[in-house]
């Protein structure tokens, strides 16, 4: 119990049995719902950046950009839709899609765990966060 000018402020005082407390709560989960799947998408992106660490000394213009744009393309996804879940999570089941192809098609090593799996996970975050919306 808190004392304030002579008036002692119980719990029910402080807002815990009206409901301000679970609406706390749930704006800060909300918040990290928000937040993450946009977080996540940024990580992702700079992960496939990482590309850039498997060029051979000697590489050309066209095997620097190979290497820069799918994580570019993921970046700048994130950045273009980070207001629209809903069109950012359908971006993004495309870009797997693509990325997932592409992957069998050229590199054929581990591309289910490395690229798939982070892709499908942010889509499927910005997928629970369009939803979200319609609960809060």
């Amino acid at each position: 119990m808190l004392k304030r000018g002579g008036e002692v402020f119980t719990p029910s005082i402080l807002g815990a049995g009206d409901g301000i407390l679970e609406e706390r709560h749930r704006k800060h989960i909300h918040r990290g719902l928000y937040y993450a799947p946009r977080i996540f998408a940024l990580l992702v992106g700079l992960f496939f950046l990482t590309m850039l660490f498997d060029l051979k000394p000697g590489f050309g213009f066209w095997q620097l950009m190979s290497a820069l744009l799918p994580g570019l393309v993921v970046i700048a996804a994130i950045i273009i839709f980070w207001n629209k879940p809903r069109r950012a999570s359908l971006v993004f089941a495309l870009l797997t899609l693509i990325y997932t192809i592409m992957g069998w098609a050229y590199v054929q090593d581990n591309v289910i765990g490395t690229i798939t799996v982070p892709m499908i996970i942010v889509s499927a975050l910005l997928v629970l966060n369009a939803k979200s919306h319609l609960f809060v």
